[in-house]
């Protein structure tokens, strides 16, 4: 049985009347799940803003929501607050044709004494009203605490769906706001923050063309039987049909992924290759006939996994102990060029190539012993990235077809679920909820980005399950009494609709 979220709008909703109501942990799950459907809705990302936990995660959602909309000016003033130097305006802005109209009658006619007079007066009467203000205060509040609450103030939003009200025809002007922080107050900002109007969410996406059926894809799976020592590898459609077993079981497919273009898959199996005693090796082998599988590696660790290909098939990253420690490698395809990419003592895990073939993604607990975090490694500088900071483990990460994002797997919550960021580290979203403390393991995306595969446990035994990342809908492939180990989806399969 599949399991349906709910739609965008009632999503937003609940996220919205969460953070109102002081719940920010609910507020950032639903405001998340938003945002992986439509990762430009401005309402989503000022809301996000409102109920993060770091000063740099409500700097991500605020530039961002700048960039999808350049005149939102309660995020501009919201960077503003931060320290920060807000993104210059691209895009038109609408003014006050009232108060540029003055302005340009006064500088083509001079500036009237009796307006200076005033002026004066004004600021006169401010610095004194400041001064007893201050003098009025029981203790005085840290920086921080301050710039907390002024932020607080200025970012959070309108809801999308009221219509904000006209602006005044007249606006009194105002020394000073003080700030309550109750999270069960919804906040009205004052007439000069007055917001752009925030779109509506509509009821269709553009994440996908089209809701692709699940059955459209063909995977691969490896997995454990209880009659076999060796993961086996099996074949189904996306919805779990036509399900068959390849090759012979005994022989052993771990970690299969195919070729870019289909023809070939690429699997770690336990051999001898000449006179060396048995270790795992990387195998290549036509999809048209299993038979033919050859190994292109004829190395002497125990420690082999993960084999990916790079976008034009022409190298292969994976992970080998050959030196004493897990470390990232990579080796061309017909055995040559191999090539170490991390070199230190600790332990690598589940690289993958970026589709433009110019970074390598993967996990490592170099930085936190024991505890893994996302990396990236660019091809061109040899420079390293850490793109995770989470509590818990973060790993087994792969990125999108176009390359903006990428999933993995965290345990921050507990038990291991999946998340989605942008391939820069930020905006991270949890997209396995409500699961009953499942496990998910092993995701990837489907060549075309409809569907992300994974395994779970939430069925029963680790098997295939498809999440519809424009709906929300997970849908699990039943097979058998295996205990999946990996998959991976042919890409030829979604060319060929």
């Amino acid at each position: 049985m599949a399991s349906r979220g709910p739609d965008i709008g009632e999503r937003l909703r609940e996220g919205i009347e969460a953070a109102r109501r002081g719940d920010r942990i609910n507020a950032r799950r639903l405001l998340q799940q938003v945002l992986i459907l439509d990762r430009d809705n401005e309402a989503a990302l000022m809301w996000m803003a409102s109920v993060v936990d770091t000063l740099a995660e409500r700097r991500a959602f605020l530039e961002r929501a700048l960039k999808v909309n350049p005149n939102n000016q309660r995020a501009r003033e919201a960077l503003e607050r931060l320290g920060g130097t807000a993104p210059a305006r691209t895009g038109p802005v609408v003014a006050d044709t009232s108060t540029t109209a003055a302005r340009r009658t006064g500088s083509r006619q001079g500036i009237n004494p009796y307006i200076i007079a005033a002026a004066v007066v004004g600021i006169i009467t401010i610095v004194i009203v400041g001064a007893i203000l201050l003098n009025n205060r029981q203790a005085p509040d840290s920086s921080a605490a301050n710039a907390e609450a002024t932020l607080a103030a200025i970012i959070r939003p309108v809801d999308a769906t009221v219509t904000p009200e006209p602006a005044l025809a007249t606006v009194t002007p105002f020394i000073g706001v003080i700030v309550t922080i109750d999270p069960n107050a919804v906040f009205t900002l004052p007439a000069t923050y007055t917001p752009t109007d925030t779109p509506q969410p509509t009821a269709t996406f553009t994440a996908t063309p089209t809701n692709i059926p699940a059955r459209t894809y063909d995977l691969f799976f490896s997995a454990y039987s209880s009659a076999g020592e060796f993961p086996g590898l099996y074949r189904s459609m996306g919805d779990g049909t036509r399900l068959q077993t390849l090759g012979n079981p005994s022989d052993g497919y771990s970690d299969v992924e195919f070729s870019p273009d289909g023809e070939w898959i690429a699997f770690v199996r336990v051999i001898s290759v000449g006179d060396a005693p048995p270790a795992p090796q990387i195998l290549l082998a036509p999809v048209a006939n299993l038979a033919e599988a050859a190994p292109i590696t004829n190395l002497s660790s125990p420690t082999l996994s993960s084999p990916s290909w790079a976008p034009d098939g022409r190298t292969i990253v994976f992970i080998s102990g050959e030196d004493g420690d897990a470390d990232v490698w990579t080796i061309n395809r017909d055995g040559s060029g191999l090539r170490k990419i991390t070199s230190n003592i600790y332990q690598e895990t589940s690289p993958s190539y970026s589709p433009d073939g110019t970074r390598i993604i993967f996990a490592s607990d170099m930085d936190s012993p024991g505890f893994p975090e996302v990396y990236v490694f660019d091809m061109t500088t040899n420079g390293t990235t850490r793109l995770t900071d989470e509590g818990g483990s973060n790993y087994a990460p792969a990125y999108s077809p176009d390359g903006s994002q990428i999933v993995f797997v965290s345990t921050q919550n507990g038990d291991s679920d999946l998340y989605v960021m942008d391939a820069d580290g930020q905006r991270k979203f949890l997209v396995t909820i409500d699961d009953a403390g499942a496990e998910d393991r092993a995701p990837v995306y489907t060549p075309d980005g409809a569907y992300i595969a994974f395994i779970s446990n939430r069925s029963g035994a680790f098997a295939p399950h498809l999440l519809n990342v424009r709906t929300g809908e997970i849908t699990p492939i039943t097979v058998s009494d295996q205990e999946v180990q990996s998959i991976t989806i042919n890409p030829a399969s979604f060319r060929r609709q």
